[in-house]
């Protein structure tokens, strides 16, 4: 546990945990999170449609739905100056063609910078090794609010 939360310490953040609105769709929420990563990221306005586009091509080649009710749309692209997560609650579930079939009920958004592939796949398995215990996912997904949902994630 001391390992994930190193890795994920400094990105899991209480102010980047946003409620999703009920009736959103898969596009309409990785747009949603991707927008809120690359005002965090510093991405400049011109380029965010070229890291967004990026997000979602990625998300059409193999959906990032990866089960468990979770799902990790992420990029890694020039324009990105910092990595940044973002993540969406969703209590009813999202359609998100996840491996499992079932909705997700949490999307974690990761855009990172071009390059440094090591680290891309240390936090995309940082967050799946943190959840993968379905007690434990479940006292992160039904936390009330922000800071119990990341407090709940970096619980012993």
């Amino acid at each position: 546990m001391d390992r994930l939360r190193s890795v994920l310490a400094g990105l899991l953040l209480a102010e980047g945990v946003v409620d999703l609105p009920k009736g959103e769709g898969k596009r309409e929420v990785v747009a949603r999170l991707g927008r809120l990563a690359c005002g965090a990221a510093g991405v400049d306005p011109g380029h965010e449609k070229a890291v967004l586009d990026a997000l979602w091509e990625r998300e059409q080649i193999l959906s990032t739905g990866i089960g468990i009710d979770i799902a990790v749309p992420h990029v890694r692209h020039a324009n990105v100056g910092r990595e940044v997560l973002r993540v969406g609650r969703s209590k009813d579930g999202i359609p998100f063609d996840a491996i499992d079939g079932r909705p997700v009920r949490a999307v974690f958004c990761i855009l990172m910078p071009a390059g440094n592939h090591r680290r891309h796949v240390e936090v995309l398995g940082a967050i799946a090794a943190s959840l993968k215990d379905p007690v434990r996912r479940e006292a992160v997904l039904s936390a009330p609010d922000a800071a119990s949902f990341v407090a709940r994630v970096f619980a012993p």
